[in-house]
């Protein structure tokens, strides 16, 4: 509890300094169903200054288990699967029509913890393919027509960015799931005004590291936007620029005075779903090198997870580990180094065995990409 209290004044404060910055004013869709298959702080110490907390030297390489997980051979079966797929079934008792049309909808966002936060209409389309029942489509509808209907409303009339449709709100793949599956035109209308028109679209605040979260989504939301059929976005390839050099500031500069590991998976997430775009190896090679520095400065060998924040370095926060292990897993499938492979499966354990869901966000952090972790760490 009382990390949880902590985790929320800090998330509370770094809403209120993005909201005073945000005054100027992949995409692949993971378990579509039939084969439709949260950002800074003040300048201060440079992160070197600090020592690395996973318990290593400051070689990067792979720690030891604490014997508390037992990790297969490589190649074996995924750790904790059976665990991770009883967990999903959680998600059932956030699946409450009435909840979610009352946290987000026509009339605004009264409630953040909610499941349709971190795309719970997604999540639900996902568990729906991989469980083969059908229940959790309406779980899906619920917080697809609840989210879109927000989108539509925030941007009624409009042509142009509207700082309401929020940067750290921006979830394209539901919609996108949503429009195919069900043939949803408002749906992919929602993705138009998402990649048109939301907060973030025009790009016009520059690369500031503060930003990784809302520049991995604006990337998402214009490759949705490219796959729904509207073209290529103008400014995806700036977009996809900025998110490189975040990775480059923040962990090879090591110039950005706040930070926190599972932005930076978001980041990763964004970017395999432009290597998948475009096969981009220059961007390969930046993820190969920034899961690598990743590993070195934010992982706690002792609680299988990375640290919340660069200002929080002394013990670690499973709840997010699975917004960043898939990027190991494609990288394995894709590279064939099994370092990536254990060090995902480490990931990948520790989430499943050490997060709290505590509300509905939590559940749909851990299962929005979690999914493609298992497919890719399967294959």
């Amino acid at each position: 509890m009382i990390r949880f209290i902590f985790r929320l004044l800090s998330q509370l404060a770094f809403a209120a300094f993005v909201v005073s910055c945000s005054s100027e004013s992949p995409f692949k869709v993971a378990g579509e169903v039939s084969n439709l298959s949260s950002s800074s702080h003040d300048p201060g110490k440079n992160s070197s200054d600090n020592p690395d907390q996973s318990g290593n030297s400051n070689e990067i390489g792979v720690g030891e288990n604490d014997g508390s997980t037992q990790l297969p051979a490589i190649g074996g079966p995924i750790p904790e699967l059976e665990l991770w797929k009883t967990r999903m079934l959680d998600g059932k008792k956030y699946c409450v029509e009435s909840q979610i049309r009352g946290a987000i909808g026509s009339s605004g966002v009264s409630n953040e913890g909610n499941v349709w936060f971190y795309d719970g209409a997604r999540v639900y389309f996902q568990i729906a393919e991989y469980t083969g029942d059908n229940s959790w489509l309406e779980c899906a509808r619920w917080a697809a027509e609840a989210y879109r209907d927000w989108v539509l409303s925030t941007t009624n009339g409009v042509t142009y960015p509207v700082g309401r449709l929020s940067g750290w709100r921006i979830f394209p793949h539901g919609m996108y799931t949503n429009w195919q599956l069900r043939g949803d035109a408002s749906s992919k209308e929602a993705i138009k005004r998402m990649a048109l028109y939301s907060a973030f679209a025009p790009l016009t605040v520059g690369d500031k590291c503060q930003y990784v979260r809302e520049i991995a989504y604006i990337i998402q939301a214009y490759i949705a936007y490219e796959k729904a059929g509207f073209g290529r976005h103008p400014n995806l390839e700036k977009a996809v620029g900025f998110a490189l050099g975040h990775l480059d500031t923040v962990l090879d500069k090591q110039t950005c005075s706040w930070w926190a590991p599972y932005m930076l998976g978001l980041n990763f997430a964004a970017l395999i779903e432009y290597i998948e775009l475009t096969n981009s190896t220059s961007a390969i090679a930046a993820l190969e090198k920034a899961t690598d520095q990743l590993w070195k400065a934010a992982w706690i060998e002792k609680d299988l997870s990375f640290f919340y924040d660069v200002k929080s370095k002394s013990a670690g926060e499973p709840d997010l580990n699975l917004l960043i292990a898939p990027a190991y897993a494609w990288l394995w499938k894709h590279t064939g180094n099994a370092v990536y492979l254990e060090r995902g499966d480490k990931i990948f354990a520790g989430g499943v065995k050490g997060a709290e869901f505590w509300s509905g966000k939590q559940f749909s952090q851990n299962y929005r990409w979690s999914f493609d972790y298992v497919k890719w760490r399967s294959n």
